[in-house]
């Protein structure tokens, strides 16, 4: 089961309105983080918010905004004072996932409770409307006999883009960056925070418990574990590092080409626009060992973002994206198939007129595929488009290989 606490988003203070509605500001935030959730898939069976006005508005921002299809309902155990015990007890018994929208200092005492066993050992500062998603560990008990839950992310509502429907690409593409950003970091530092709360509790488990052999061996077990989620998420921050580094790169000097590792470019470009795709789009990598290719990185960025933000626009529910390269007869050979909706056979071969359009579709913009062939031209390269209705779309790219730098 997935737990949501969200805090409710800036409210005017007691001396301007007793009942303290939200801000404009924090009705545009709440929104913003609503969008973000609904692109997500995020799913909850309900949002639960406190007596508080302020709480409530957010809570059916939440609903409205975020294609996020779940009752809104009004609790008296969501307060600022409110305790914590009896909620973390029937958390620990829920059977669906749920949304909590409330204050401070309830939810960060509860999210102590839940992680950590004692509302006293901080475990997240919330800011206003931030998301924290805990996951219950089935089978996991702490001393109080409670279950026990894992922290899977944290999103700042204030790292989110502020975009409007003026911004250019590379701005979007920018907002795009700083989205994952926030959100891939946040995840590891999430966890290793959670793990080390663990340990402290595991430790000091294994020290009252001493007389007991087997219950010392069952908690070194859940220690080791523990130790090796933070080597885990360390891991995966060092890599992340690296990638957003070449990612926030890729402008510099863009005017010349330099030798591109295709593979490495497609993964920073899903590590870029799977942050909302939670988990209903599978990503299945196949590639082969390439050589690198000359060419301009912002450029071959572009087009591979954009062709996976249209494999998921046309995903429906759930589905895979699959991208294989290969290298053949001195090209090396990308290939983007998704399993949406496809195109018509009518429409595929109008797809590349700089006017085409397709309703709620999969291509975005009308001078987008155009675009992006122009740009993989410009490489030396090819680029194809074959697709079935209601089987998916297969874009197959290909560019030289080991070719000689060009002005």
């Amino acid at each position: 089961m997935h737990l949501y606490l969200v805090r409710h988003g800036e409210a005017k203070p007691k001396e301007q309105d007793p009942n303290r509605p939200l801000t404009k500001a924090g009705a545009t935030t709440a929104r913003r983080v609503a969008a973000f959730l609904g692109r997500s898939g995020l799913s909850v069976g309900g949002i639960h918010h406190s007596t508080k006005l302020r709480a409530r508005q957010t809570a059916e921002i939440l609903a409205a905004s975020g294609g996020i299809a779940a009752p809104v309902t009004q609790v008296p155990n969501l307060e600022p004072l409110a305790d914590v015990e009896g909620l973390a007890e029937s958390l620990s018994r829920a059977a669906t996932d749920l949304m909590l929208v409330g204050h401070l200092p309830h939810l960060g005492r509860l999210a102590s409770r839940l992680v950590t066993g004692d509302v006293e050992r901080e475990v997240v500062s919330f800011p206003e409307c931030g998301v924290l998603c805990l996951r219950r560990r089935p089978g996991s008990a702490s001393s109080e006999g409670a279950a026990l839950w894992t922290v899977c992310w944290m999103l700042d509502p204030t790292l989110l883009p502020n975009a409007d429907l003026g911004t250019s690409s590379r701005a979007a593409s920018q907002g795009r960056l700083a989205a994952a950003l926030s959100h891939e970091l946040n995840n590891p530092l999430a966890v290793l925070a959670s793990s080390s709360q663990m340990m402290e509790c595991l430790l000091g488990g294994i020290a009252s418990k001493h007389p007991d052999p087997d219950a010392i061996a069952l908690l070194l077990t859940d220690a080791r574990d523990a130790a090796a989620m933070a080597r885990r998420a360390m891991q995966r921050i060092s890599r992340l590092v690296e990638r957003f580094e070449r990612l926030i790169h890729l402008d510099v000097d863009a005017a010349a080409r330099r030798p591109v590792d295709v593979n490495a470019l497609l993964d920073d470009a899903v590590s870029v626009m799977s942050v909302g795709w939670g988990t209903r789009i599978r990503v299945v990598k196949d590639y082969s060992s390439l050589p690198k290719v000359m060419g301009h990185p912002a450029g071959l960025s572009e087009v591979f973002e954009d062709l996976l933000d249209n494999a998921a626009t046309a995903i429906a529910a759930e589905g895979e994206i699959r991208l294989t390269t290969r290298l053949d007869k001195g090209h090396v050979w990308v290939s983007i198939a998704d399993t949406g909706r496809g195109i018509e056979l009518e429409q595929l071969g109008r797809i590349f007129e700089p006017s085409f359009r397709v309703k709620d579709g999969r291509v975005a913009t009308s001078w987008g595929l155009y675009t992006w062939r122009q740009i993989i031209q410009e490489h030396g390269g090819e680029f194809s488009v074959s697709s079935e209705p209601k089987r998916g779309t297969v874009v197959e790219i290909s560019l030289p290989a080991g070719v000689a730098e060009s002005s």
